[in-house]
């Protein structure tokens, strides 16, 4: 593949503005109307904006052809990308998954009512079940971020390990 011409430094973003085609105009044009500017992926894709196209063709048979709707595929990338840390992807997934998946679920509702109405722990614990089924089907949220626990242990206690509180390994001074 032949590599694309070498380009003049832009004054804003990281890349070199790439040679101007009708096709990569046409993505920063769909930038400054969807956002306000234009962003560092489009001025990426811009060198090739072909490739871009190609993935998304190859994306979406990958979609169809796994029977996968768009809530589930948000949340595929969603995930994803979270635990690869690419946290700009994670949100901007994160949102598209908001998007559709408002927190009114008939279903769910449903299977809390149930719960809250079973007449024993047993019938509690397999309706629990069907509401873990059912909340991978309907998702509601994407939990992203990061939370801290905080943890305060006396002074005589040494061998505790960083991060969330465990008692293993945990001795006496």
């Amino acid at each position: 593949m032949p590599r694309p011409p070498r380009a003049e430094r832009s004054d804003a973003g990281f890349l070199a503005a790439p040679a101007p085609t009708p096709e990569g105009q046409r993505l920063f044009d769909d930038d400054v109307a969807g956002v306000g500017h234009v962003t560092n992926v489009s001025r990426l894709w811009a060198y090739l904006p072909a490739t871009l196209q190609g993935l998304s063709d190859l994306m979406e048979q990958s979609t169809r052809a796994g029977s996968l709707t768009f809530r589930q595929r948000s949340v595929l990338v969603t995930a994803a990308a979270s635990t690869l840390g690419d946290s700009y992807c994670s949100l901007a997934w994160g949102k598209k998954l908001a998007e559709v998946a408002g927190p009114d679920v008939p279903k769910l509702n449903e299977l809390r009512a149930a719960w809250l109405n079973a007449a024993t722990a047993e019938e509690q614990k397999r309706i629990a079940v069907d509401i873990q089924v059912q909340f991978f089907r309907d998702v509601t949220h994407v939990p992203l971020g990061q939370f801290f626990q905080p943890a305060a242990f006396h002074k005589g206690l040494v061998d505790i390990q960083p991060g969330w509180p465990v008692m293993h390994s945990v001795r006496r001074a």
